[in-house]
C-alpha cells in the first residue's frame, strides 16, 4: 500500500482546491450586443486554462487571486482584455465585448515613425540657442498674464444647487430611467444616465435591480462600468 500513497496525496490535494474555488463565468458579446460563439477565452491561471465560448458563454475555475481574461475572434478579428481580481470564494460575472482589434495598426503606426540616428549630434547655433530661450520667456509671461486676466475677471462661482430631494423610487422615478435608455437608441452607459438623473449612484442602482427584477432592463458589466440594455 505504501507505494500508493502519491495518487493519495494527489487526490486529497486536487479534493482540497475544488472545495476551495471561486467560478468567473459570463457572456461573450461584439460591438452590437450579440452574443459570440467560437470566441478563444483564456485566463493566466497556472497552468493558463483556455477554452472555445459556446453558445457565446464562457466558465473558470480559480483560486483567489488577480488574473487578466483574453477574449479573441481571429475571423472577426476582435478582442477584449479585462483584469479581475477574485478576492474569495463565490460565483463572479464578467461579460466581455469584444472590440476591434487595433494593436497591428499601432504597430504599423509607431514604425512610420521611427526617426533614424545619426552618428553625430547635430548642435544648435549659439545664435539659434538665444532665440530659443527668449521665445520661451516670452510665452511663460504671456501665459502668466493671460492667467492673471482671467483670474481677475472670472466671476464667483455659483453656489452649488442643491440635489433634488431623494425619496423613495417611484414609477416615474423607473419610467424615466426606461425613457432615457430608448432616447438612447435601447442601450446607454449607467455614467450617462448618473449625469441625466439628479439622483445619488446608490438609488440608481438600486432603481435599475428593481427594473431588472421586473424584466424591463438589462445589465451588462463592462470593466468598471455598466451597460444598460433594454429587452
Amino acid at each position: 500500500m505504501k507505494q500508493y500513497w502519491p495518487v493519495y496525496v494527489a487526490i486529497l490535494a486536487l479534493l482540497a482546491s475544488n472545495a476551495s474555488a471561486a467560478i468567473i463565468h459570463g457572456s461573450v458579446y461584439d460591438l452590437e450586443l450579440n452574443t459570440l460563439s467560437k470566441a478563444l477565452v483564456s485566463i493566466n491561471t497556472t497552468p493558463q486554462q483556455v477554452m472555445v465560448s459556446q453558445n457565446g458563454t464562457y466558465s473558470f475555475t480559480v483560486a483567489p487571486g488577480a488574473y487578466e481574461i483574453v477574449a479573441r475572434q481571429n475571423k472577426l478579428d476582435l478582442l477584449a482584455k479585462e483584469n479581475f481580481t477574485v478576492k474569495q470564494d463565490g460565483d463572479y460575472v464578467l461579460d466581455l465585448i469584444l472590440f476591434p482589434d487595433l494593436s497591428t495598426d499601432e504597430e504599423l503606426l509607431n514604425e512610420s515613425l521611427d526617426i533614424p540616428a545619426y552618428d553625430e549630434p547635430v548642435s544648435a547655433a549659439p545664435n539659434s540657442m538665444v532665440w530659443i530661450v527668449g521665445a520661451v520667456i516670452i510665452v511663460a509671461l504671456l501665459a502668466g498674464l493671460a492667467w492673471y486676466a482671467l483670474k481677475k475677471k472670472a466671476p464667483a462661482a455659483a453656489k452649488e444647487e442643491p440635489k433634488k430631494e431623494e425619496k423613495q423610487a417611484t414609477k416615474a422615478d423607473l419610467e424615466d430611467i426606461l425613457a432615457f435608455v430608448r432616447k438612447e437608441g435601447g442601450r446607454a452607459t449607467q455614467k450617462d444616465l448618473r449625469k441625466a438623473i439628479p439622483y445619488s449612484e446608490a438609488k440608481i442602482s438600486l432603481m435599475i435591480a428593481e427594473l431588472e427584477s421586473q424584466g424591463k432592463l438589462k445589465k451588462i458589466k463592462k470593466g468598471r462600468g455598466n451597460i444598460l440594455v433594454l429587452p
